[in-house]
């Protein structure tokens, strides 16, 4: 009898402790990143992009982690048009960096700008979205 007493007492414990790591995976509020100049400015003379050119942006940041992120960017201009999907790469601290984005030579002629979505997964259980986008630019043939 006083085994099944120890028993349930462990299980009691280590039941509130599951609840307790899995409520606080979910409720914490992770800080991330912080970009201080979104949206992000061109870099591109005049805001004008050659389809099959590279469309350059401005990004300055601090990175509170050292996970990388999986990154998708999309073309967006009323339509959405998914771009890649990459592992991030920007380093943890605050830095200002020069970036690119490659214009499918497909892409119709248009004003568009790019939303870059970045998916962190600090924990087992949780996955944080975080959205930005870059100033509108001109795709030109």
């Amino acid at each position: 009898m006083k085994i099944i007493n120890v028993l349930s007492a462990i299980t009691l414990a280590l039941a509130f402790f599951m609840i307790s790591l899995v409520g606080y995976w979910k409720l914490h509020p992770y800080k991330l990143v912080e970009f201080q100049n979104a949206p992000f400015p061109i870099l591109n003379e005049n805001k004008i992009v050659k389809n099959g050119d590279r469309m350059r942006y401005k990004i300055d940041y601090c990175k509170f982690t050292k996970e990388s992120p999986r990154v998708v960017k999309y073309f967006v201009d009323g339509v959405i048009y998914e771009i890649n999907t990459v592992d991030g790469i920007l380093e943890e601290g605050c830095h200002q960096t020069e970036m690119d984005v490659y214009v499918p030579k497909a892409i119709p002629t248009g004003v568009y700008s790019v939303k870059i979505v970045a998916t962190f997964k600090p924990n087992p259980i949780r996955e944080i979205k975080v959205v930005t986008q870059t100033l509108k630019f001109t795709v030109i043939k």
